[in-house]
This record gives structure tokens, sequence and C-alpha cells, in this order.
């Protein structure tokens, strides 16, 4: 089942996992040191929900009606300029980090390869993860972690309407997911020229930040609890990797639920072995 081929890409999409958890984890100490953290406001589950529900009918809606991108790719530069401004600022003040982040967009913008998209998503899931895991308790994002995880196996297997958001957006120049070429060299093509399931497998968004937010939630317990979400989480990955190279015609798959369910695990099993 597996070849060297598939076993190097399963070991570069953790790695590009495990930076962004990592690079995520490490703003969000960088914040807690400083305090900053404590302006940070806190939110509601409840909040947070409605608008991940607003959010999705949005898309929808304009995927239906907008027939143009440029209304997405604004959005996404939204995403990308956001995360690198928190990114930058734990390394220079925040003039500087805006004037970064400006120019971050241009280079992105103007390079449009593969290697600068995954650039761009390692900077914005970092980034805007560390913020909300910072602004959310622990509890909150188990039953965000519960809620999700069950609206991507229906949005997945029953209404499709993920699988279907994801090409529309795809085809407008708009990838939200961490594209992992099958070989180093198509790192340099551009992204509207690649073929997800022949040239790249993807890992969306949500299945990088949501693992790193509750990860972030964490740290207000232990670092040590952190890691173990972050582990658990690879577990995850790698569930969902292999469910991937069973199947007989390449498919979507909900990664969601198996990332959230080797996140609870590490959790617990930090719980335990921190009251032994």
């Amino acid at each position: 089942m597996f070849n060297i081929q598939k076993l190097k890409l399963l070991f570069l999409e953790i790695i590009f996992f495990l930076i962004i958890q990592f690079f995520g984890i490490f703003i969000a100490l960088n914040f807690m040191i400083s305090g900053e953290y404590v302006s940070f406001p806190q939110l509601s589950i409840f909040w947070f929900i409605i608008a991940f529900i607003v959010m999705t009918l949005f898309i929808i809606f304009s995927m239906k009606y907008i027939k143009t991108g440029i209304i997405f790719k604004i959005a996404f530069i939204i995403l990308i300029f956001t995360g690198v401004n928190y990114s930058a600022q734990i390394f220079f003040s925040n003039k500087i980090s805006f004037f970064f982040s400006v120019l971050f967009i241009v280079l992105w913008i103007l390079i449009d390869r593969v290697f600068m998209h995954d650039i761009a998503i390692l900077f914005a899931i970092a980034g805007v993860g560390a913020q909300l895991g910072l602004s959310l308790t622990v509890g909150s994002v188990l039953i965000l972690f519960a809620v999700l995880s069950i609206y991507d196996v229906f949005a997945v297997y029953k209404t499709r309407h993920m699988v279907k958001m994801f090409k529309q957006l795809s085809n407008k120049g708009v990838f939200l997911a961490l594209i992992v070429p099958f070989n180093f060299k198509n790192f340099l093509n551009k992204t509207k020229k690649i073929h997800i399931g022949r040239d790249v497998l993807v890992l969306g968004t949500g299945d990088l930040v949501f693992p790193l937010i509750f990860a972030v939630s964490c740290l207000k317990i232990s670092l040590m609890t952190s890691m173990f979400v972050v582990f658990g989480a690879v577990f995850g990955l790698i569930v969902i990797f292999y469910l991937l190279l069973k199947q007989s015609q390449r498919q979507a798959l909900p990664a969601l639920p198996p990332i959230a369910f080797g996140s609870l695990v590490g959790f617990i099993v930090s719980l335990i072995i921190q009251t032994i």
C-alpha cells in the first residue's frame, strides 16, 4: 500500500502541518509572554458558530450569483494580510508589521507559484489561529470541534456543498487549502495549472486552523498539553491519508473528524500524564 513516493508525500504533508502548528503556538506564546493577549476579545462559541454559518451562506450565495472571482480573491487577501500582520508583530512594531504585510501581499500577487501560496497559507493560518486560540476557552473549542466535525461529514457526504464550494473557488483561482505537490518541482508551478489528485494533494484551511486553535487554547493549561494535541492531530492526519490511498476512485473525504478525534485523544492523554 505504502511505496516510497507515497511515504514521501505523507512525510511532506506532516512536515507542513507541524510547521504551521508550531509556528502558530510560537506566535501565541509570544503574545502570552508580552501580556498582549489579555487585550484580545474573548469570543462566544455561539457567535463564532453564527459567524461561520453566515460566512458559509455568503460564499454559497456569491458563487451562485457572482460570476467573477474578484470578491473571493479580495477576501483571501484580507485573510492572508491579517495572518501575516499578526505573525509579524512578534518580530516588529505594529507600523513595520503593517508595511511588511502589504509587501508580502504584493509578492504573493506577483509570484503566482505553489510555494508562494503555501507560504501565504502558513502565515495566514498561524497568525489567525494563534489569536482565535487565545480568544477561546478549551471548553468552547471542544464544542466547536464536535459541531464542525459533524458539519464536515454532512457537508461532504450529504449535501456535498463543501466539495462544490472548493471546486468552484479553485476554478476562480482561490485555493483555501495547503497545496502538497507529489514532486518538489511542482512547487514552482503556477497555482492555476495544477491538477488536484494528479499533481498535488490539498489540505483544507479548516483542517489546519482548528487543531491549531485547540492547541493554542491549551497553552492556558500547559505547553505539554498543546504538544500532545498537535501530535494527536498528526495521527488523525495519517488516518485520513491512509483512507485516501485505499480509495479505488479519488473522492473528497471529511478530514476534520479524524483530526479532531486525534487531537482529543492527545488532550486526554496529556491530562492523564500530568495528574500521575
